[in-house]
C-alpha cells in the first residue's frame, strides 16, 4: 500500500510541485518504515507457527512475502532519487521587454558556461539548468553591440534548485528577481 501511494503522490508531486506533497512523500516514508516492521514481524511468527503445524509450502509462501516486502526499498530510493533530481534543477526567465534584440546570451558558473542564445523584442524564455557547482551563477549578453554582465544567482548550492527571473525593461535596465 505504502508503495502504491507513494508513486502516486511523486507522480503529483512532479506535475505540481506542491509543498504539501513532499511533506506527504516524507510521512509516507515513516508509514511505509513502520508497515514494513510489522510486515517482518508478521512474517516471522507465520514462518515459525507453519513450521510447527507442519503446513506445505510455508517456505515458498515466506520468501515471496520477504521479496514483495523487501522490493518497497529500491522503489522507495529509486523516487527519492528522481525527486532529488528533478528538485535540484534551476528555472531562468528571460524577459525581453525593451526594442531590440538581446544577443548572445551566456550563463556562467565555476567551470561552466551555458549559451542560452537570444531573445527577441517582447519574449519570454524560460531554461532549466543543473548547475554543477556551488557560488555565484553570472550572465552576459549583448544588447546594440553594448556587452552586458552581472550576477543572476548571488549563490546556488548543487542539488538545489532556484528560480530566478531576469527582466530587460523598456529602458534597456536589467532587473533581477530571484525567488529561493
Amino acid at each position: 500500500m505504502p508503495l502504491s501511494i507513494g508513486i502516486v503522490i511523486f507522480l503529483a508531486w512532479f506535475a505540481t510541485r506542491a509543498q504539501w506533497l513532499t511533506v506527504a512523500g516524507i510521512v509516507n516514508l515513516y508509514a511505509g518504515l513502520a508497515l514494513f516492521c510489522i510486515g517482518v514481524i508478521s512474517l516471522a511468527v507465520y514462518f515459525y507457527k507453519a513450521r510447527r503445524s507442519a503446513i506445505a509450502g510455508y517456505w515458498k509462501k515466506s520468501i515471496v512475502t520477504l521479496a514483495i516486502l523487501f522490493s518497497n526499498f529500491p522503489v522507495a530510493a529509486a523516487i527519492f532519487s528522481a525527486a532529488y533530481y528533478v528538485a535540484s534543477f534551476s528555472t531562468v526567465v528571460i524577459e525581453n521587454q525593451s526594442n531590440t534584440q538581446i544577443e548572445d546570451i551566456y550563463l556562467s558558473e565555476r567551470g561552466h558556461v551555458y549559451k542560452i542564445g537570444s531573445v527577441l523584442p517582447n519574449e519570454k524564455l524560460e531554461k532549466k539548468y543543473h548547475f554543477q557547482s556551488e557560488g555565484s551563477v553570472y550572465y552576459s549578453f549583448t544588447k546594440n553591440g553594448i556587452k552586458y554582465e552581472g550576477i543572476l544567482f548571488g549563490y546556488v548550492t548543487s542539488g538545489k534548485g532556484n528560480s530566478v527571473k531576469m527582466l530587460i525593461t523598456k529602458s534597456g535596465e536589467v532587473e533581477i528577481n530571484e525567488k529561493i
